[in-house]
C-alpha cells in the first residue's frame, strides 16, 4: 500500500504550491499534478515549486 497526495481539478496555483510543501515534508510515494485538467501547467507549477524549495533548503545548510 502506498501513500499519495491527491487533489481536485478546481484547485488554484497557491493551493498546489502549498501541497508541494506538505508533500516534501510528508514524503508520499506519489503526488498528483494539480491544478486543473491540463498536464503541462500543473507539472510546471509542481516541478518549479519543488526545485525552488529544495534549493532554498540547501542554502540553509
Amino acid at each position: 500500500m502506498e501513500a499519495y497526495q491527491g487533489g481536485t481539478c478546481n484547485e488554484t496555483e497557491i493551493s498546489a504550491r502549498t501541497c508541494v510543501h506538505v508533500a516534501l515534508a510528508a514524503r508520499p510515494m506519489r503526488m498528483l499534478i494539480k491544478p486543473g485538467m491540463g498536464f503541462d501547467e500543473g507539472l510546471n507549477i509542481v516541478f518549479n515549486e519543488m526545485n525552488r524549495t529544495i534549493a532554498l533548503l540547501q542554502t540553509k545548510d
